[in-house]
């Protein structure tokens, strides 16, 4: 990947795309500095580093990022190797780990694969097979991320919520779902998100179903976690005022749209992203 594509947004990263920038203009230090701070939108170095180091107020940002590399055979165009690193930040309203346990982030719905790095860092272990399938990633961790902190549910992880929840596997029609608790009830629930045409013309056999086992079904006007505009959430559980709280709390999630442009960092594979706290 060419650096005139790295586009940081943390004082990390523009210090890490100024050591490339260095070694292949032959300038200096102070140099490549301003010119990565104008790569990524800023007038120069202190200018980047007061607004990056600015804290948002009421917000906790965290840093969503993943590794990507596009082999051969995989290029549409027939072009050669790429490969990078993708970063996503997003503004919660509280802390990384009052949103979800590091011990569950891996078993939350669209979280699959990352771990908690840092309190301010969510990091994907594997790579991504395209910069597209990366950026897919992060947008669905984003999405997990705002229902969990506009809920406050973890997603299930004891064989006991498990047991609870396993009726529901029987459900016409479900598909892509996920099972969630309430840590301060304990109440449990499973999040099915199927493709709209394929239950379209299921939803009353879905409903009797569910009515006959005394069981609840909720549709909220929500885009949901998985395929947003292709998928249609549902929130399954026993009881129905949970399922409406929990409804009323994800009307209110704004979309996680596709930026386009990408607004966020793009760095080089193999690079360590250092997280703004950990650096601190």
């Amino acid at each position: 990947m060419l650096i005139t594509s790295i586009r940081p947004s943390t004082v990390d990263g523009i210090k890490q795309l100024a050591k490339k920038i260095k070694r292949e203009r032959s300038t200096t230090h102070t140099e490549a500095l301003d010119a990565a701070s104008r790569q990524a939108g800023y007038e120069n170095f202190v200018h980047a580093r007061r607004q990056l180091s600015t804290p948002q107020t009421g917000g906790y940002p965290v840093y969503l990022s993943i590794h990507w590399y596009e082999r051969l055979a995989d290029r549409p165009d027939g072009g050669t190797r790429r490969a990078g690193r993708e970063i996503l930040r997003v503004e919660l309203s509280r802390p990384l780990t009052e949103v979800v346990a590091k011990h569950r982030v891996a078993d939350a719905r669209s979280l699959e694969g990352f771990r908690m790095e840092y309190v301010d860092h969510l990091e994907h272990l594997t790579t991504a097979i395209t910069q597209d399938d990366a950026r897919e990633r992060l947008l669905g961790a984003a999405r997990s991320l705002r229902f969990m902190e506009a809920t406050g549910l973890q997603p299930v992880t004891t064989q006991k919520m498990r047991d609870l929840l396993r009726p529901l596997d029987e459900l016409p029609g479900r598909d892509h779902t996920s099972r969630w608790f309430d840590p301060t009830t304990d109440e449990v629930l499973m999040l099915d998100e199927p493709y709209f045409r394929a239950i379209e013309n299921r939803l009353a056999q879905r409903r009797q179903w569910l009515a006959v086992r005394g069981l609840h079904v909720e549709a909220p006007a929500w885009d949901g976690i998985y395929y947003p505009g292709e998928c249609t959430p549902h929130l399954v559980g026993a009881s129905a005022a949970f399922l409406e709280r929990v409804s009323a709390a994800v009307a209110k999630v704004a979309p996680v749209t596709v930026p386009n442009p990408w607004p966020h960092e793009t760095g080089l594979n193999g690079d360590d992203f250092v997280s703004p706290q950990r650096l601190a």
